[in-house]
C-alpha cells in the first residue's frame, strides 16, 4: 500500500512539473506593439500557453553577431522582427512550428536545434511579415539557455547556425524537402561512422547525394563537407539525434502528462485550500 502511495505521489509531482514547464516569449526588439499583439494572437491560435510566460527581446546586433561569416549580413537587415515562443520540459524530442518563415522549414529548425544541444522543447518561430528565418535561431538559443540555466556550447551553436543557413541555401536549388532529407542522411552517416578526415566526410556527402540522385556543385560539396566534419566532432550521438527528432511518441506522452498535470494541479490547490 505504501509503495502504491509513493508511486502515485511521484506521478503527481512528475505531472505537476510537466504542467509547469517553463515558457519564454522572445520578441524581435524592433517590433511595434501592434505587431506584438498580432503575433500573440497567432501564437494562441497555435496552442501556445502564454499565461505567465517570461518575455525577453533579441536585438539585430545579436542576430548579426550569430550570423557573421555564415551569411551575407545585407540579407539579415537592420531590424530584429523574428520572434520565438519556446516551451521546455515537455516530451523528449524537439517540435517546431513556423509562421511567415520562408527559407527555413520546421524540419530544418529541428535538426539544427538538436545540433545545438536543445532537448525537450516545443518551438514556434514567427514574424509579422515574411522573413528567411535564419535569425530566429538566435532567439531560440537565448531563451533555451535562460530557461535551463545552462549555457550551450558555442561550438555547437555556431555549427547549428551554419547548418541552418546551408539548409536554407541548399533548399533554393534542390527544394526544401529534398535539401532537408539530404542533410539528415549525411548527418546520420557522419554520426554513425565518425570519420576522422575531411576527405572521408566528403565521400559520405558525395555518396548521399548520389543515392538521392542530387547534383551538387563543387562549392556545395565543399561547404557541406566542412560543416559535417565540424558536426562530427560534437558530443552528439546518432541515437540521441534519432530520439530527439522522432517526436511523435514523446510529444504525445508529454502532452498527456502535461494535461494530467493541469488537472492534478487543480485538485492539489483545492486540497491545500481545504486543509489550510
Amino acid at each position: 500500500m505504501r509503495l502504491k502511495v509513493c508511486f502515485l505521489l511521484a506521478l503527481v509531482f512528475f505531472c505537476l512539473n510537466l504542467a509547469s514547464a517553463q515558457r519564454v516569449l522572445v520578441w524581435g526588439e524592433d517590433l511595434t506593439q501592434r505587431q506584438k499583439e498580432d503575433l500573440r494572437q497567432i501564437l494562441l491560435s497555435k496552442g501556445a500557453d502564454l499565461e505567465g510566460a517570461e518575455e525577453i527581446s533579441v536585438t539585430n546586433a545579436e542576430e548579426r553577431e550569430a550570423l557573421a561569416g555564415k551569411v551575407d549580413l545585407k540579407a539579415v537587415g537592420t531590424r530584429a522582427i523574428s520572434s520565438v515562443y519556446i516551451k521546455v520540459g515537455v516530451g523528449r524530442g524537439v517540435k517546431v512550428e513556423t509562421h511567415n518563415i520562408t527559407l527555413i522549414t520546421p524540419q530544418m529548425y529541428r535538426s539544427a536545434l538538436v545540433t545545438g544541444g536543445v532537448k525537450q522543447a516545443e518551438v514556434i518561430a514567427l514574424a509579422p511579415t515574411p522573413v528567411s528565418g535564419t535569425a530566429a535561431l538566435t532567439g531560440i538559443f537565448k531563451a533555451y539557455e535562460l530557461i535551463t540555466g545552462q549555457e550551450l556550447s558555442q561550438e555547437a551553436k555556431d555549427a547549428a547556425t551554419e547548418e541552418l543557413v546551408q539548409a536554407g541555401e541548399l533548399g533554393k536549388d534542390l527544394g526544401q524537402e529534398k535539401a532537408s532529407e539530404l542533410m539528415q542522411r549525411i548527418k546520420a552517416q557522419v554520426l554513425k561512422e565518425r570519420p576522422q578526415t575531411l576527405a572521408e566526410v566528403e565521400e559520405i556527402v558525395r555518396e548521399a547525394a548520389e543515392k538521392m540522385k542530387v547534383s551538387l556543385n563543387q562549392g556545395q560539396l565543399e561547404k557541406l563537407s566542412r560543416l559535417f566534419y565540424r558536426i562530427g566532432k560534437l558530443p552528439l550521438s546518432l541515437r540521441d539525434m534519432e530520439q530527439l527528432l522522432s517526436t511523435g511518441f514523446w510529444q504525445k506522452l508529454g502532452s498527456f502528462f502535461a494535461q494530467a498535470g493541469k488537472v492534478l494541479l487543480g485538485l492539489w490547490q483545492r486540497l491545500v485550500a481545504l486543509f489550510a
